[in-house]
């Protein structure tokens, strides 16, 4: 029955859902904040068709790892929750997840989960997680400030040049108008609005074998020097906009 709560959830992914301990008729599951739009429904209708029965349990990022940890402690760990995945090879080096190779490539919609995201939820050819909530890096422009500066607003930039020329034509500071905006002092942030820079580029930013980081490939510069001609003197870490910071 659990089975089929997880395929509901697994359509989407980038998030992992990590098993801790064994799937049982009372089943404890635990998520991120960012799933409480769509997983109380879920948990709703998986829990009006059978005997097992879900109790959700939704935590602040922020907190979820170290309630983990103390769950563990105290052997009160859930029997399923949603984990950021960069925690995986790290839980299951410790023996803090368990094994689910069998039962999930006995799924019959194994096959169609994206190789890329239980490629995440593995960790020395076991399987620990499989994909659970969606994410996506995107850009997005605005229309009305590209009519205000004479650009077309139905053709937003393509490449990293038009990025910064259309910011250029956009950035307007002393009216408290910037043509591009990147977040500098949060880790998560960062990751998300940057890296894609890197891969759209043609860089990598790790090692096929995933053990390494690879800081000096020209497309990782490439990027960085793009962000970096956004700041300014005297600019502080916190946010940057063409031109200034936040």
């Amino acid at each position: 029955m659990f089975r089929n709560l997880l395929r509901g959830s697994a359509i989407a992914a980038v998030s992992l859902l990590a098993a801790s301990t064994s799937f049982a008729a009372e089943i404890t599951l635990w998520i991120r904040a960012d799933g409480a739009a769509f997983m109380p429904p879920l948990v709703e209708a998986f829990n009006a068709q059978g005997e097992d029965k879900v109790t959700l349990e939704i935590i602040p990022a922020a907190q979820l790892l170290q309630k983990y940890a103390t769950a563990l402690a105290g052997g009160s760990a859930p029997d399923a929750l949603s984990l950021d995945l960069i925690f995986t090879p790290s839980l299951a080096e410790k023996g803090q997840l368990e094994d689910m190779t069998a039962w999930a490539k006995s799924l019959t919609y194994f096959d169609a989960l994206s190789p890329a995201h239980v490629s995440v939820g593995t960790y020395q050819d076991k399987i620990y997680g499989l994909p659970f909530a969606a994410d996506a890096s995107i850009l997005l422009w605005n229309k009305d400030l590209f009519a205000e500066a004479g650009l077309d607003p139905e053709t937003p930039p393509k490449t990293w040049a038009e990025i910064e020329s259309f910011a250029e034509a956009i950035n307007d500071p002393a009216n408290d108008t910037y043509g591009y905006y990147f977040s500098g002092s949060c880790g998560g942030c960062g990751i998300f609005t940057f890296t894609p820079f890197v891969w759209a580029g043609g860089g990598e930013i790790m090692s096929a074998d995933g053990k390494s980081v690879m800081l000096d490939s020209p497309q990782l510069r490439s990027a960085m020097e793009l962000h970096r001609g956004y700041g300014g003197e005297g600019a502080s870490s916190r946010g940057r906009r063409i031109g200034s910071w936040q």
